[in-house]
């Protein structure tokens, strides 16, 4: 079932799709398809190393929109209220 694995993965990251949707994809298509729970596993670290790549991406997104706009208070509020709720 390796195989199935790469495929489920690539459909993750190249369509941002979730384990679940990605998986229910590949089995529609061919439904005899049952990874075991390693490869599971390993989908679901995937899934969420992909998820933590998404937040950081949207975090610098913002942080240069805040610096273009030239208003440093709002960014700095923000990384302390962040801080703050570790």
């Amino acid at each position: 079932m390796f195989s199935v694995t790469i495929v489920v993965a690539y459909l993750m990251k190249k369509y941002q799709m979730s384990l679940e949707s990605a998986l229910s994809l590949v089995r529609s298509k061919r439904p005899q398809v049952a990874p075991n729970e390693g490869f599971i596993s390993q989908l679901e670290n995937f899934q969420k190393s992909l998820q933590g790549k998404t937040q950081i991406v949207v975090f610098l997104l913002y942080v240069k929109m805040v610096l273009e706009q030239g208003d440093m208070c709002i960014l700095l509020n923000e990384l302390f209220s962040f801080n703050n709720s570790i």
